[in-house]
């Protein structure tokens, strides 16, 4: 004969699995996850060093090009290495206070066009109507099955009040 199963073992089997399964998922991802974390924040790092040398390469950019200024004046004009100097920096600077004059206005132009998310915002409400509408389908089916049952009943006690005692 086969031994009758006991449904709280079961139950507490179950319970165990489930928990054994949990905190091994929870293992699984943190072991995934930690190197994935060490190369994001290698890359990261690494972005950043890229950066703020390019920046500082830049910087070193804008001086040449001030001092690439200062030697035309210098040469071209026979002004005075100071005062060729400062004119090839204030060349500079108004060659860069242009360029970033142009990429204000390109962002300006591209920030005109960002707007909320309409087709999202539509779909929002559509769900939200949608679901009133059930809800309130759902509270006329209730109220109908209420007053259905009320009628059953008013019409089971007056079919009692008339069959022969």
């Amino acid at each position: 004969m086969s031994e009758r199963v006991n449904i709280a073992d079961v139950i507490t089997n179950i319970k165990d699995d489930g928990q054994r399964m949990g905190k091994d998922l929870v293992a699984l991802g943190q072991a995934e996850m930690k190197p994935i974390a060490k190369n994001a924040g290698i890359g990261g790092g690494a972005f950043g060093a890229a950066g703020y040398l390019a920046l500082n390469a830049a910087s070193l950019l804008f001086l040449a090009g001030g001092f690439g200024f200062s030697l035309i004046f210098f040469d071209a004009l026979a002004w005075s290495a100071v005062a060729s100097l400062a004119v090839g920096f204030v060349c500079m600077a108004v060659l860069l206070l242009i360029i970033a004059a142009v990429a204000a206005v390109v962002g300006k132009g591209a920030l005109k066009k960002v707007g909320p998310p309409r087709q999202t915002i539509d779909e929002a409400k559509a769900s939200v109507a949608t679901i009133k509408a059930s809800l309130q389908r759902g509270k006329d089916a209730v109220t109908a099955n209420q007053l259905a049952r009320t009628g059953l009943a008013a019409a089971k006690r007056q079919a009692k009040d008339l069959s022969p005692r």
